[in-house]
């Protein structure tokens, strides 16, 4: 008998403990199936993430800065507010920090910031369709259901 972990609102819904370790792992072979087509796509037709999501404007100059900050706080010249790219402001260098698979993102070098872009995408999606295998645990979905919906939600992007 699988030991149970947790009580759902109805005391009589037991979720056994092999359960939550069989969805996760069945989520992450999904997704590392789906990401390794959907790169292949990408890889195949000459194509980056960073195209598909605004990043030469946005998302390249954003690691950029956050890189720079880095940068500056680690060698104690401190942190500044002001962003060439962004202008003078408040919200924009410290949004950064607060993500850290931007973080993870910015540490990659400069030549290879286009791959840093694409682990950081990466993680956001696994980590979003991470939350709704919790979200549907808490709310009691069956395994299917969440199983599902956490792909569908983690490359809700990709398939728009």
């Amino acid at each position: 008998m699988s030991r149970v972990t947790r009580f759902h609102k109805d005391p009589d819904i037991r979720v056994p403990e092999n359960s939550r370790i069989k969805i996760f792992l069945l989520y992450t072979l999904l997704f590392c199936v789906f990401t390794a087509g959907i790169f292949a796509v990408l890889i195949m037709s000459h194509r980056s993430v960073m195209q598909f999501h605004d990043a030469y404007r946005q998302g390249a100059y954003r690691l950029i800065e956050l890189r720079n900050q880095l940068n500056s706080i680690l060698s104690g010249d401190g942190f500044s507010f002001w962003s060439w790219y962004e202008g003078p402001g408040l919200d924009e260098p410290l949004e950064n920090f607060v993500d850290p698979c931007s973080i993870i993102g910015a540490l990659f070098p400069v030549r290879y910031l286009e791959l840093g872009f694409t682990v950081a995408a990466i993680l956001r999606m696994y980590l979003g369709g991470l939350a709704f295998l919790v979200l549907g645990r808490e709310t009691g979905l069956k395994d299917r259901q969440m199983l599902i919906g956490a792909v569908l939600y983690a490359f809700s992007a990709c398939f728009i």
